[in-house]
């Protein structure tokens, strides 16, 4: 018998505190600061079973269960960031614009509509043909029609219509979520390898990665 994080769920370790994240309830979780210890602790070692205290604290907030394999859980291996997208000379069309506001739009009614797991499951099961080139000019012409359309910038929004935009035109790449531990925060971007597409590498760099889809 062993231990392994519900489905849907990761996690990862930042500022010593223990944060997981559930995209089927989207929400995020963090252990307080013994129950982070202890639980650092527990997947460090060769111990079977968590201690009992953070155990019955991560199965009432459905976010471990008991397996077969034998084991604790494992955070998600996902390639750091090191570098982001330079600004480029593309230009975008009016036609551009409409395209990416529609993917805006459609990523907002999505999410209000079916949730962060149905959205993602759904990007995923129509992302394009990794291309790196023509991915990388495909986000920076994103861009420049994202900067002239008058709607308030929101991570999420912004990350899931730009794989939408590259779903559409054969290419593809990941979102990445990432959180601090204290004080707590979340942000998600775009990323091509260890490339960011859709933001500064110093704005992402503070964020622990803890999810990629």
């Amino acid at each position: 018998m062993g231990w392994t994080v519900a489905p849907n769920v990761s996690f990862c370790t930042t500022s010593e505190r223990v944060v997981f994240i559930d995209t089927a309830r989207d929400r995020y979780f963090a252990l307080p600061g013994a129950q982070s210890a202890a639980f650092r602790t527990w997947i460090d070692s060769e111990t079977a079973a968590p201690p009992p205290p953070v155990a019955q604290l991560l199965i009432d907030a459905n976010l471990l269960e008991v397996c077969d394999a034998a084991g604790s859980p494992c955070p998600s291996a996902i390639t750091p960031a090191v570098r982001a997208l330079r600004e480029v000379d593309v230009k975008a069309t009016v036609r551009d614009q409409f395209e990416v506001g529609c993917c805006l739009l459609r990523v907002r009614h999505a999410l209000r509509r079916h949730g962060l797991l149905a959205t993602l499951e759904r990007w995923r099961q129509i992302r394009g043909e990794r291309i790196d080139d023509a991915t990388r000019h495909q986000a920076a012409v994103f861009m420049r029609a994202r900067r002239r359309i008058p709607l308030a910038e929101n991570c999420l929004h912004d990350s899931l219509a730009m794989i939408a935009w590259l779903n559409r035109r054969g290419a593809s790449a990941s979102i990445v979520f990432g959180v601090t531990g204290i004080p707590f925060r979340a942000h998600c971007w775009v990323q091509l390898g260890d490339q960011v597409l859709n933001d500064a590498l110093d704005h992402v760099a503070p964020f622990t990665p803890i999810l990629q889809r």
